[in-house]
């Protein structure tokens, strides 16, 4: 589902894209650099996967996942996707220690993530060749940020 010229939601519990545990999962377009934005609770990936496929984006292109926190509907099926993809990991050194245990403080017991993953000590991420910044912490608010900023060009 297109949001933006370059923003995509592909998965969704809330609306039915994917399955009912996941968070809103988006796709970002950076060109030569493509990134999701969260992973869901891992129980909808081939959901996920699907909906990238059917915007006519080679999912071979992901190269980042931008995790905005640990908890397991954003941050389970991380370890699924990277079975699935040749992708970095980005995550709040906070939470890194609960994906990459597989464990989260709700007691859902995520998939544990088969990489290491990239610290990121400011709450903010850059995709190359987009001037598109990423508010880690507040992502809906990053989202919205984005939307008026293209409406006012």
């Amino acid at each position: 589902m297109k949001i933006l010229d370059d923003v995509y939601l592909v998965g969704s519990g809330q609306i039915g894209l994917s399955h009912p545990f996941d968070c809103h999962v988006y796709l970002i377009d950076g060109v030569d650099e493509i990134a999701l934005v969260d992973s869901g609770a891992g129980l909808g990936i081939k959901q996920i996967l699907a909906n990238v496929k059917s915007l006519g984006i080679d999912r071979k292109k992901i190269c980042k996942i931008l995790l905005t926190h640990h908890h397991a509907d954003h941050s389970g099926g991380c370890g699924r996707l990277l079975d699935r993809l040749d992708a970095e990991v980005y995550l709040h050194r906070d939470g890194i220690g609960f994906v990459e245990e597989g464990d989260e403080e709700s007691g859902h017991k995520a998939d544990r993530a088969k990489r290491e993953i990239v610290e990121i000590e400011a709450a903010m991420a850059r995709l190359t060749d987009d001037d598109f910044e990423w508010n880690m912490w507040n992502y809906h608010l990053g989202i919205q940020q984005r939307i008026l900023k293209d409406a006012q060009a």
